[in-house]
């Protein structure tokens, strides 16, 4: 397994003049689709020319935030976060070791208790990686300038056990499968949607992990850009070249992906769609500009066929991750965070 600083150590320095965002996230989904459990150590760091709006945070200074939401199908969801300086978090630049307001995540745990607005989650988890990372662009791509936020999944593949209490009720999660994930850049990708998913309705051996998103160039808006990685068996398939991103293709709306991605002699078809009441809306800060919309559920219904030269794979799942990034506030979801 690889858990060098290119996909997990902070790069965050506290000099960031620009301003910066760095988040590392879990997700665990139960196999039956019914409920999902999230979880998100941030650092975020306001621009110094005052044209930041981070909400809760003065001008050029930095926090570290801890969230988490419990997702369940035909319940209620459960949306928490805490909020302390950045000087008291502990995160290590060279591997996945996050501290954050008596939360931490490593390879192997993810601890904690996060609680607001009277509604607390607390989680004593144990991560037991598959496989190696995944990185959401070739190396070319993730070591420049362009695009600007970069995207990584230290732990592309995990069964996550152990037990979380959603205000005061025990879920108890055995062999989850999930994931750990990572992220940084100085802003959020004006338009994005990020797609996980490893827990199927079918006996099939899968990860998809895709991302699509229009980069801003100045003051202009890039067309969307797709890429995609899958892991069938042990064979890692990336659609992330740059001649991959030319043909591939996706539409993006606040409760449906779709994407046709090819790469590495293969190619792969998608739909996503999110329902709204399994949807939580959080409010991502920019460190230059109005806050990102982020419409985030990980109950969504997926749909993907993947052909290679052994042949087709088909598989669906009611467990998948999808979340929609906007600056569009006409989304219709009701924002909780």
């Amino acid at each position: 397994m690889t858990n060098d600083r290119t996909y997990a150590g902070a790069r965050w320095s506290g000099e960031h003049r620009a301003g910066h965002t760095e988040s590392w996230f879990l997700k665990a989904n139960e196999p039956s689709g019914q409920r999902a459990i999230w979880l998100k150590w941030t650092l975020f760091q306001s621009a110094r020319d005052g044209r930041g709006e981070p909400g809760n945070a003065r001008q050029g200074s930095a926090i570290a935030e801890t969230w988490a939401v419990a997702f369940t199908r035909g319940g209620p969801q459960v949306a928490v976060k805490s909020s302390a300086p950045a000087t008291s978090a502990r995160i290590s630049a060279t591997e996945l070791d996050v501290r954050m307001d008596a939360s931490r995540l490593t390879p192997r745990i993810a601890r904690g208790t996060i609680d607001s607005g009277g509604r607390a989650i607390a989680v004593d988890l144990s991560i037991d990686a598959r496989g190696g990372p995944f990185a959401a662009y070739s190396d070319g791509l993730m070591n420049g300038r362009f695009p600007t936020q970069k995207v990584a999944s230290p732990l592309a593949d995990a069964r996550i056990s152990g037990i979380a209490r959603v205000d005061g009720v025990v879920w108890t999660l055995e062999g989850w499968p999930g994931m750990v994930g990572h992220n940084w850049g100085p802003r959020h990708t004006p338009l994005y949607a990020w797609v996980h998913c490893n827990a199927w309705n079918e006996d099939v051996d899968l990860v998809v992990e895709c991302m699509s998103g229009r980069s801003r160039v100045g003051p202009l808006l890039a067309p969307l850009g797709t890429i995609a990685t899958v892991r069938v068996g042990a064979a890692d398939l990336r659609m992330n070249t740059l001649a991959s991103i030319a043909r591939n293709r996706a539409t993006v709306s606040p409760h449906r992906y779709t994407l046709r991605a090819y790469g590495d002699g293969a190619s792969l078809e998608g739909e996503v769609i999110g329902d709204p009441s399994h949807t939580v809306g959080l409010y991502y800060p920019n460190p230059d500009g109005p806050p990102t919309h982020c419409l985030n559920t990980k109950l969504a219904r997926a749909t993907f066929e993947l052909r290679t030269a052994a042949g087709v794979t088909r598989a669906t799942s009611d467990a998948c991750a999808l979340e929609v990034g906007t600056l569009d506030p006409t989304h219709g979801v009701r924002m909780v965070l």
